[in-house]
């Protein structure tokens, strides 16, 4: 006897029998993908760094929440992730890298490999002064 199509998605349902489709659906529906973290050990004064691929600019995003962040798409080992870029200074880093190796052009970013990473800084702005985490952002190709 030959299993149609049907009699497949019958068999291989069992392991989602307990789990509510329709919110399976809605959350498909956000594209949602793994979020990459950078994290600072302010006792060590130690941060991640990651070297990541390009494939998006930032792009505010509605999330979840209801609130929106910007968000750009990388990847790192062979893996797209999103990586959440609100952080002023994050974005302050990559413009600059923009206008010294792409002449301010922010498409030509896109394909290249940069370096991530947080350190700890002395902030003197009329909006914030003080200690704070700050992005590095390093062109590596």
């Amino acid at each position: 006897m030959v299993k149609t199509d049907q009699d497949k998605t019958k068999e291989s349902k069992g392991w989602m029998d307990d789990i509510d489709l329709e919110s399976v659906k809605k959350v498909s529906e956000l594209n949602i993908l793994p979020t990459l973290k950078v994290n600072y050990d302010k006792v060590n004064n130690i941060s991640d760094v990651y070297n990541v691929i390009v494939l998006g600019l930032p792009t505010l995003t509605m999330f979840a929440d209801n609130n929106q962040y910007f968000v750009m798409l990388i990847e790192h080992n062979e893996v797209i992730y999103q990586f959440n870029c609100n952080g002023k200074s994050f974005r302050f880093q990559l413009a600059t890298l923009i206008e010294k190796k792409f002449k301010g052009i922010p498409d030509n970013l896109i394909g290249h490999t940069i370096q991530i990473s947080k350190t700890m800084a002395n902030i003197n702005t009329p909006a914030f002064k003080g200690k704070a985490e700050v992005y590095q952002v390093s062109l590596i190709q």
